[in-house]
Formats: C-alpha cells, structure tokens, sequence
C-alpha cells in the first residue's frame, strides 16, 4: 500500500471547490473520500455534505479519524468505513461480526444514512 502526503490547498482553491459544489445541477450522488489536504479542517466535508444534501444529493463518506467524526456531522446517507476506520470511530477494538455489527448500528443510530438510493 502506498499513502503519500497530499498537495497543500490554498483557502481560495478549496472556496472554489466549494462553489462547484453549490453549483452541481439536480446531482444524484456525491462521494467523498480520501484524507484531509495538510492544514485542511475537517469541517470541511460536513459543509460539503450539507450543500450537497440540500441540492439533492445522496451521499457517501469515505475517510477516517477526525473527518469522520466531524463529516458524519453533516448527516451523510451512507459512510464506508473499513473495519479499522470503524473501530477508531467508535473508540473501541472490535472483534467478531457481532460487534462490527452492533458497532455499525450505533454510529446509523446517531443520525448516519437511512435515505434508500432511488433510480
């Protein structure tokens, strides 16, 4: 597995980024993924999350750690965290399906997801 260190995002890049957002005509799904550019907070995908709810948008959030955290904040229809990212976000070593399970069904509980996909 490679991971390298993302490019550094300038404040006026990322209100760009921001914008398209805003500007997506009629979008059906957004995903986002990935870690955080360096110095980038973390807020920033649960205001991405809610632009994007609010133009209809379903939505997925794939990261870990403090984006996670604060991005599942924004409400987002589905997250796809790996078992690890899972056991961080809920502070605790899981073992057997039972618990990834239970795990899973706590985080949906505090608001995550529950929007079925429409064709």
């Amino acid at each position: 597995m490679f991971s390298a260190r993302g490019p550094e995002i300038k404040p006026y890049e990322l209100m760009q980024m921001i914008h398209k957002v805003e500007k997506l005509k009629k979008p059906e799904i957004l995903v986002i993924s990935g870690s955080l550019p360096p110095g980038v907070h973390p807020v920033i995908y649960r205001k991405i999350i809610e632009i994007a709810k609010a133009r209809g948008a379903w939505v997925i959030l794939d990261t870990d750690g403090d984006a996670m955290r604060v991005g599942i904040q924004g409400i987002p229809d589905a997250i796809k965290p790996n078992i690890h990212e899972l056991s961080r976000l809920v502070d605790a070593e899981l073992k057997g399906i039972d618990e990834i399970i239970s795990a899973a069904r706590g985080v949906r509980e505090q608001g995550t997801g529950g929007r079925p996909i429409t064709s």
